[in-house]
């Protein structure tokens, strides 16, 4: 029984790890963000988001919206990741802050 027990258990950690995908906010700002001749995103902090990303084992959706949309849909879970925000106590109690670089 207790085979059994670890075989769903360990199942169900590689479908949780296998089903990660991010939906990231990306936008035009060169040299942050830009697509390249292409129709590929690239720029300094795409790249450093998208590292972060494949390091956590996820898979990446990149949609270009506007700041004050993009804020709004990661406040009601429709987006998972921005980048260059500032940190204030209103946006701490939607956003888990990691990897500050400014």
């Amino acid at each position: 029984m207790r085979v059994y027990i670890f075989i769903i258990l360990f199942t169900f950690s590689i479908q949780s790890v296998a089903s990660c995908h991010v939906k990231m906010r990306v936008y035009q700002s060169p040299p942050n963000y830009y697509l390249d001749d292409h129709g590929q995103w690239t720029g300094l902090v795409f790249e450093l988001a998208n590292a972060v990303i494949k390091e956590a084992g996820c898979t990446a959706e990149y949609v270009d919206i506007p700041w004050n949309r993009a804020l709004k849909m990661l406040e009601l879970g429709k987006i998972d990741m921005m980048t260059s925000l500032s940190v204030t106590e209103k946006r701490r109690k939607f956003i888990h802050f990691f990897g500050v670089q400014h």
